[in-house]
């Protein structure tokens, strides 16, 4: 109930907000203005809660596929091209990179939270950077580097704890920047429910890198395939397949 009440007054005020302002209404708008944004980081606090109950409770079901690397690289740029305040955004793909084996919407998120976070700590005049690459065939490895604060090394062992609080200045650019101090909490879990692993480093005053390592799907070339390479992948594509049959009929009756 109090998530449908959020969205509503997010709604009604990202409506009045669009209304074009009169010059004794300048005070208001700016009010509203605040008001809005604290609207937007309850909806976001909720749903990382929300995510985090999910996933001590084992109630969040993957819904593996072949997901496309550079269709999913451009689903965060398009995301989050709206929290940038400045900072310049390099994206790159490499070429022929292997499908990954994973839900997709999930995957996503582990994306999101983790260039946001790096977006949350990078000044106006900074960078930050998403490439995806692949070590072997299987996996694609994904990296996020950022030219902001960076992390104490004291702290890097705790990064991903939630709730974790590290130096106060970056405790004040996260209340700030409206965090929830839950994503990288989030990102891990998701992560390693894929079976994949996340790994962050950083120089204070010089940045911060992130690396997640995903399952690829399995390839098999059609010539030359043997039995028992055959019989090896057979039952993990079937799973796949089965999975995303499953997804869909989801879908459908969500519809």
């Amino acid at each position: 109930m109090e998530r449908v009440s959020s969205r509503i007054a997010a709604g009604a005020l990202s409506l009045r907000l669009a209304e074009p302002p009169a010059q004794d209404e300048e005070t208001v708008r700016r009010l509203m203005s605040g008001m809005y944004a604290e609207v937007e980081r309850m909806q976001r606090l909720v749903a990382d809660l929300l995510a985090l109950t999910r996933l001590d409770e084992g109630r969040i079901k993957l819904h593996v596929e072949a997901v496309d690397v550079s269709q999913l690289v451009n689903e965060v740029r398009e995301q989050i091209q709206g929290l940038v305040h400045g900072q310049e955004l390099c994206y790159q793909v490499l070429p022929d990179l292997p499908a990954l084996r994973g839900d997709i919407d999930q995957l996503r998120r582990v994306l999101l939270n983790v260039v946001e976070n790096a977006v949350k700590f990078t000044p106006p005049a900074g960078r930050v950077e998403l490439a995806a690459h692949g070590e072997c065939t299987e996996f694609v490895t994904f990296e996020v580097r950022d030219t902001g604060v960076g992390i104490p090394l004291e702290a890097l062992p705790h990064v991903f704890e939630r709730f974790y609080r590290a130096d106060p200045s970056r405790i004040r650019l996260a209340l700030q920047a409206g965090g929830s101090g839950l994503g990288l909490s989030i990102a891990k879990e998701l992560v390693e429910a894929h079976g994949g692993t996340i790994a962050m480093s950083s120089i204070v005053a010089e940045g911060t890198a992130v690396t997640i390592r995903l399952p690829a799907m399995p390839y098999v070339p059609f010539a030359g395939v043997t039995l028992l390479h055959a019989l090896r992948v057979a039952p993990v594509l079937l799973e796949c397949l089965l999975e995303g049959v499953e997804h869909a009929l989801v879908r459908d009756d969500d519809a």
